[in-house]
């Protein structure tokens, strides 16, 4: 059964751009092997467009690596909860060699929202 480790603090609801909480991010040095990077939207407003970044730093995210990326366009949402999910190996290789180093902590950080629209969304790592 697979470990989960929460990167958000449960269903975190979004109405601006920046970092879901916990903004500082979550240590990733534990993380070691094959993993799946797991994000799960459960209220998306109709019609609007969101970017949600997994970013890994070790400087307190003054720069980031990007780690995984994922675009709502403008569509209705599906009658039941929305699951993106991404395996290590589909990783960048500036993302992926970041799990398991010291001091690398993981954060999901919405880079783009449309005017007046709601985003509720977890992310989580399974080993």
């Amino acid at each position: 059964m697979a470990v989960p480790t929460a990167i958000t603090n449960g269903v975190q609801t979004v109405t601006s751009t920046g970092a879901v909480s916990p903004t500082a991010g979550v240590s990733i040095a534990n993380v070691v092997g094959d993993f799946t990077a797991c994000l799960l939207i459960t209220n998306m407003t109709a019609g609007k467009s969101c970017r949600i970044q997994l970013e890994a730093s070790s400087n307190s995210f003054e720069t980031s690596d990007l780690v995984a990326v994922f675009e709502w366009a403008g569509l209705q949402m599906p009658q039941a909860d929305l699951r993106v999910s991404w395996r290590r190996y589909q990783l960048p290789s500036s993302g992926e060699n970041d799990f398991g180093v010291m001091g690398v902590f993981l954060r999901a950080n919405v880079t783009q929202l449309d005017a007046g629209a709601t985003l509720a969304c977890r992310v989580w790592l399974e080993q």
